[in-house]
């Protein structure tokens, strides 16, 4: 008896993502999930929102919040969406977003919302920005309706 692969049907065009949702904050995660979310939106001929998510601040040690200036860590983070935005194809429609409070509730808001049909997230933040990712992708594919893409830091 010999094993047969099911035959794969192409997958029709109206069902490839079309309103991409990418959550950014810098790190080598969240670039590569940026280039693979603007290429599938440009494929498919898509718009594409970069969404970054300014977290609350550091509640855990009482002393670190005197070197804390929420401004300045918005304001780093906005550089980089910009810069983040830049980078993306000319021909992909594009809108930029700043959240603030936790990331992952952020998302899962933003994708029901904005009626996304992808969310693309990098997995690992390590980036300047190192906490704001730690812990949101599990939290994101838990309660997210839509269909993710999940890329680690090295992929590719």
């Amino acid at each position: 008896m010999t094993d047969v692969a099911p035959e794969i049907e192409p997958v029709p065009a109206s069902s490839l993502a079309r309103n991409v949702l990418v959550a950014y904050d810098d790190s080598p995660g969240a670039r590569q999930a940026l280039a693979y979310a603007a290429a599938i939106a440009q494929a498919g001929r898509g718009r594409l929102t970069i969404m970054t998510v300014v977290p609350p601040p550091p509640l855990t040690q009482p002393g670190l919040m005197a070197y804390y200036d929420p401004r300045v860590t918005e304001a780093a983070m906005c550089t980089a969406l910009r810069r983040a935005a830049e980078s993306v194809p000319k021909d992909v429609p594009l809108t930029t977003l700043v959240g603030h409070g936790h990331p992952a509730a952020e998302i899962v808001r933003r994708a029901a919302e904005g009626n996304h049909d992808l969310v693309v997230l990098g997995c690992e933040g390590h980036g300047p920005f190192k906490g704001t990712m730690t812990g949101v992708c599990p939290r994101v594919l838990r309660h997210c309706k839509a269909p993710m893409l999940v890329i680690h830091a090295g992929a590719g």
